[in-house]
């Protein structure tokens, strides 16, 4: 889950975030180094020197590792005092930055963890490296396993049985004495195991498929058997299994060998019928690797009666359809485009067969099918896929711009602007192209009052985002102003800020004041405590002053309160 830099504090434990500002407050930031765009590395100083690397994208936290042993949860003290620098970096308080370049100041440049191995490695003669491994491998269970599993193929002849077994050595040296594997120990086999899929994409591009496909099908096997004991809530596991399904449509759309294709075909087809992938997407993409390896009439009738014993079980509706674009896909191979196209005809409820038909009909300017499709597909869709049958709402519009029918477009254009979850500026745009200008006042201002009977505006950002591309400033002041939550004035603060800048900071303050009546906690008073920071931004102290003021003499008995506002530097 990515985390906005700014809001990290709701998505950390109370303790952990408290002790990780203590680190960052008292200035425990020994080194920051950003190495690449977005990717940062820090020392942080404590009872020993500990590595930590973040990953930003978009001003969000897309993924974190600290070297240090804490296992107690997914974040670290380490990691937070890290976040805390970046965050007051991003609020650009040369006071903040000032105070910060002091506090980590450093007798000379420290090397990261990683540049110190690389270092020693170079220097380190080769019967010392050997003799340091030993001795670790027979005191560590878990390295021991891991150097196996790593370089065992130098030893044992490649097989499919020789990457389960380092699979399961993985398991073994991760797991507890129930054979479960925790959260923490889940990254450390993602990334062991996912060693093993770049292995085999790296056999791949040396043309050495069989051991690319051993490597493949051992990760998928046991990778899928791990997701049911194991902790996969970060996705470690699971990352390993689409990557080696890739792989295996790489082999199979690629240069191998017959024989190569083969042995594939007959993996994929032995793995389904076995159901050793049942329950998981993965498990039809060995019918649709089975139909891309297809080479002989007899392997593509295999391939068939699979398929229609599938469609005559009552699948569900997800599953049916799948199988059915599988088939066309056979169909396709055996049989042809015609053969294909009769196939799409008959089985129009498929949406994607539907898609494919309107958009031919569009292709070769049959406008009246493209329009009866469409028109049958949210006749069809309307009560149960909504969100479907704005598509073939999007198709008619489509239809209609490409005939020139203004009335139409309005029509379609306007529904889709108000009742769709789509990217709403294209119909606004599409509106305003052709509503006249002096009608365009009052017809969006009449949408505006027809959306708002609903009852939902309020938390909505659709009229907002009208307000906003009308640039129609007042407005979306006012609108502000009657919700003033802290998420809204922080939303909406750079399109009203040159004009309204007073007001905004009588908007924070209040809000400010109803956020810490209506909350108890230290992380909520750090949420409150930065928008205060906000407000000295803005370059009102006197408010902000008087902020600290008031909750200090409001809430005198609030202790983590009092903490969190004396740190404010005013």
């Amino acid at each position: 889950m990515d985390i906005p830099l700014n809001q990290f504090e709701k998505h950390i434990d109370e303790n952990i975030l408290h002790r990780g500002y203590q680190y960052f407050n008292q200035g425990k930031i020994a080194e920051h180094e950003e190495i690449d765009e977005g990717i940062h590395e820090f020392v942080i100083e404590g009872t020993e020197d500990y590595c930590v690397h973040l990953e930003i994208e978009h001003d969000c936290l897309t993924d974190f590792n600290c070297d240090c042993p804490y296992d107690s949860g997914p974040v670290c003290k380490h990691v937070v005092a890290a976040l805390y620098y970046l965050q007051q970096l991003n609020l650009e308080n040369p006071a903040v930055q000032e105070d910060q370049k002091k506090s980590s100041k450093k007798k000379g440049k420290k090397k990261m963890p990683k540049d110190q191995i690389d270092e020693i490695l170079e220097k380190l003669p080769h019967d010392e490296l050997k003799n340091f491994i030993r001795k670790q491998s027979t005191i560590n269970n878990k390295i021991s396993q891991l150097f196996i599993s790593s370089y065992v193929y130098l030893i044992v002849p490649d097989s499919k049985e020789l990457y389960i077994k380092q699979i399961k050595a993985i398991f073994k040296s991760a797991s507890d004495r129930h054979g479960y594997i925790d959260y923490k120990n889940a990254h450390f086999v993602g990334h062991a195991v996912y060693e093993l899929v770049e292995s085999a994409g790296k056999q791949v591009a040396s043309g050495n498929y069989t051991t690319a496909i051993n490597i493949a099908c051992a990760v998928l096997e046991e990778m899928t058997k791990a997701l049911n004991f194991a902790d996969d809530s970060d996705g470690d596991i699971g990352s390993c299994i689409d990557p080696s399904v890739e792989i295996l449509f790489r082999i199979a759309s690629g240069q191998a060998s017959d024989e190569i294709k083969l042995m594939l075909f007959d993996y994929c087809i032995n793995a389904f019928k076995k159901n050793l992938f049942d329950g998981w997407d993965w498990h039809y993409a060995m019918l649709e690797l089975a139909v891309l390896l297809a080479m002989t009439n007899d392997q593509m009738k295999i391939i068939g009666s699979i398929l229609d014993k599938l469609l005559k079980k009552g699948l569900y509706e997800w599953d049916f359809q799948t199988v059915q674009n599988i088939q066309l896909a056979l169909i396709k191979k055996s049989d042809g485009e015609e053969k294909a196209i009769e196939f799409i005809e008959e089985n129009s409820l498929n949406p994607e067969f539907r898609k494919i038909l309107i958009e031919k009909a569009i292709s070769e300017k049959n406008y009246d099918k493209a329009i009866n499709l469409a028109e049958s597909g949210i006749k069809n869709d309307e009560q149960s896929k909504p969100g479907l049958a704005n598509n073939w709402l999007e198709y008619l519009l489509k239809v209609h711009q490409l005939t020139g029918n203004v009335d139409e477009i309005i029509k379609y254009a306007r529904m889709l602007f108000i009742d769709s979850n789509r990217e709403k500026s294209q119909f606004y745009s599409i509106l305003k192209k052709y509503i006249p200008a002096e009608k365009w006042k009052d017809y969006i201002a009449q949408i505006i009052k027809d959306y708002t009977k609903e009852g939902k505006w309020t938390y909505n950002s659709f009229v907002y985002n009208i307000y906003i591309w009308e640039e129609d400033w007042k407005s979306l002041f006012e609108l502000v102003k009657r919700n003033p939550s802290l998420y809204n004035i922080e939303l909406y603060e750079k399109y009203l800020i040159n004009d309204y800048q007073p007001e905004i900071v009588e908007i924070y303050r209040s809000g400010i004041m109803d956020y810490v009546y209506k909350n108890l906690g230290r992380s909520h008073y750090k949420t409150a405590c930065k928008y205060i920071k906000k407000v000295i931004i803005m370059g009102n102290i006197e408010k902000a002053s008087e902020i600290v003021r008031k909750l200090k003499e409001l809430y005198p008995q609030r202790r983590a309160l009092i903490e969190e506002l004396n740190k404010i530097k005013i």
